[in-house]
């Protein structure tokens, strides 16, 4: 049994027959949406949200008192009641609002600011839901008009800042204050986003720029390149081919080609089982010309997998852990390195006992089979020993770099040691002939 929100009687609503056909409803439920529990002066509503609602949630009896107007007043009071002392509607209620919405958008009875503050709640909806496209397209339609109410001003704000157009952000908000430079709770609202906003304006922003959960960046990344913004994201690791099922690089060893890419990486360690890629370079020569421009090049960072770089690599390298902490995964990386690639051969330094074999390992972490083959300059380089002096059959990039006049600007770097690698085999084949 419920009890009368107007005369308290015992009955089977929140309002009786009698007091329905005298009440202003209407007026009733923008009473009780605007009413706080414990601090109001009507006793009767206490206990009545007391008893039967939690006190925040009062308004959820706006619902019931409101079946009985006509569409599509009753649809927005029941909209205001889930909304409440709100800016948005929480979670449980947004496929509702978005039901009704398009129940009601299309009817007349609702005036413009009424329409604009349910439209403001559904593009609010949207943010929550990262529905982004749609939140755009709604506000679009929002801002064809002079004046909104107040929340849409926040609701707009709130998603320019977060898809990172700060400037249209800001101008938002400050129109939202000068229209309602009246109304404290607007002032407060707007003013908090406004700093919002400034928090994370790069470069200085105390906060990073806004990302949504794990689960929704590729979606958030997708709609953000529609607006012209690159936003790089992590994406979930995938689940590795099982190393049983993965084909191993098939090594080339006869040096019968001009056309390659050549490679290095950079590694926390020795290991290919437990180390991390932390740095992939590469530069692609074609019929054995080697040109250093940018559309030739692949160099990119890579975070190291469940690692984090020991002092003695950032001593050789110059590689950091701050180097790397904004850096891509190697499943990430992987795939983007293998297109750069195409069909060519991949040539290293060292390459079939090193870095293969944490080719391997990235490629089964980011479920890609690395089809291109790879010749090792170093085994090639073996082949010279007695003709250009070497002590050993197994030199190193450094030292066949000297013997032979190349010029390596940034040793144990990926890019540098790539290129140096692909000079060295370009002249030993110019040696061969």
């Amino acid at each position: 049994m419920a009890v009368c929100l107007v005369c308290g009687k015992e009955n089977e609503s929140f309002l009786c027959p009698e007091c329905r056909k005298n009440v202003d409803i209407e007026k009733l439920c923008m009473d009780i949406i605007n009413y706080t529990v414990g601090m109001g002066n009507n006793v009767l509503w206490d206990k009545i949200a007391m008893e039967y609602f939690n006190s925040s949630r009062f308004s959820d009896v706006i619902p019931e008192i409101a079946s009985e107007m006509p569409s599509p007043r009753r649809e927005y009071m029941q909209i205001l009641g889930k909304k409440a002392k709100y800016i948005s509607l929480v979670k449980r209620d947004r496929n509702w609002l978005y039901e009704t919405y398009e129940k009601i958008k299309d009817q007349s009875g609702l005036n413009l600011d009424e329409m604009n503050r349910v439209r403001g709640l559904v593009m609010a909806a949207y943010v929550g839901d990262y529905r982004y496209q749609d939140a755009e397209d709604m506000s679009l339609v929002l801002s064809q008009y002079d004046e909104l109410p107040w929340e849409c001003y926040y609701i707009l704000g709130d998603f320019y800042t977060k898809t990172r157009r700060y400037d249209i952000a800001e101008d938002v908000l400050r129109e939202g204050l000068s229209l309602y430079k009246d109304n404290n709770r607007a002032v407060q609202a707007l003013n908090d986003n406004l700093i919002e906003n400034e928090s994370r304006r790069p470069p200085d922003g105390i906060k990073k720029e806004y990302m949504p959960s794990k689960n929704e960046q590729e979606k958030y990344a997708a709609f953000m390149a529609h607006l012209g913004m690159n936003v790089g994201y992590h994406k979930p690791e995938p689940e590795p081919i099982p190393r049983e099922l993965y084909p191993p690089i098939e090594e080339v060893k006869e040096a019968n080609f001009d056309s390659f890419v050549a490679f290095d990486l950079e590694t926390t360690g020795f290991s290919s089982a437990t180390d991390s890629i932390i740095e992939i370079g590469a530069i692609k020569v074609l019929n054995g010309k080697l040109v250093e421009k940018k559309e030739f090049q692949f160099q990119e960072f890579v975070y190291p997998y469940k690692k984090r770089i020991p002092n003695i690599v950032t001593e050789k390298t110059g590689i950091t852990q701050e180097d790397v902490k904004d850096a891509r995964k190697m499943w990430e990386v992987i795939p983007d390195f293998i297109e750069f690639t195409g069909d060519l051969t991949l040539m290293g330094y060292n390459s079939d006992k090193f870095d293969c074999k944490f080719l391997e390992r990235a490629g089964r972490h980011s479920r890609v089979v690395i089809e291109n083959k790879n010749f090792d300059v170093m085994k090639y380089a073996g082949k010279f020993a007695g003709e250009l002096g070497l002590k050993t059959n197994k030199p190193s990039l450094a030292d066949m770099a000297e013997i032979l006049h190349i010029r390596n600007p940034q040793a144990h770097r990926a890019l540098a040691d790539a290129i140096t690698t692909a000079k060295v085999y370009l002249k030993l084949k110019e040696i061969e002939k």
